[in-house]
């Protein structure tokens, strides 16, 4: 069948510019003060993110993506930081810093196989996660754990066991994690400035 697209720009649903609006035009100009540029295209005038460039412009493969080399547990402390979600494939993510605090990302794990041009999840128990997360981890010199929030809330529908959380299901395997913050927009601002180069010369 056909498909028909419709953008709709945020006063499109003012009280004041719209039609059949419902948001005055003053709450409408602070929620758009606060979205940033990258944000602005989607969020304010309804266009595909896509079209609208990337969230960190100033990555640059060039001179962000070195070749590897050994992460030693002498020179290097490392963080992980574990994504869990409960339909799309848990994502977690080693940072290695050294003794000047640049950090790099040393290793990851993704529980998915790439079929058919679409990431798809396999299926995982917490114990298999458990013990890929430790085999990795035993490589390096770890400093902390983090974890997304939402592995803090017991499941009500899960039973192994009864309501318990993701996260305390990791801690009896031996893994304890820090929850991580939600703040999306610091952590955004963290990364740019990471990721923040100057070119000199040619």
């Amino acid at each position: 069948g056909r498909r028909a697209t419709v953008f709709a720009d945020v006063e499109d649903n003012c009280i004041e510019h719209g039609i059949r609006g419902i948001l005055k035009h003053s709450d409408i100009q602070n929620m758009v003060a606060e979205y940033d540029a990258e944000d602005m295209q989607a969020r304010a005038h309804g266009k595909f993110q896509h079209l609208t460039g990337l969230v960190f412009k100033k990555f640059n493969p060039k001179i962000h993506v070195i070749p590897p080399f050994k992460i030693t547990k002498q020179d290097f402390v490392v963080w992980e930081a574990l994504d869990p979600h409960p339909r799309n494939p848990d994502a977690v993510v080693w940072i290695a810093t050294n003794k000047h605090g640049t950090k790099f990302i040393c290793n990851e794990f993704y529980n998915a196989d790439f079929i058919n041009a679409k990431w798809r999840p396999y299926r995982i128990t917490t114990a298999s996660l458990a013990e890929e997360v430790i085999r990795i981890s035993s490589r390096y010199r770890l400093e902390e754990r983090i974890c997304d929030p939402s592995a803090f809330i017991e499941n009500q529908h899960d039973s192994e066991p009864e309501k318990a959380s993701l996260q305390a299901k990791l801690s009896e395997l031996g893994l304890d994690y820090q929850r991580a913050t939600k703040d999306r927009k610091t952590a955004d601002r963290r990364i740019k400035d990471a990721l923040d180069f100057e070119k000199v010369g040619d």
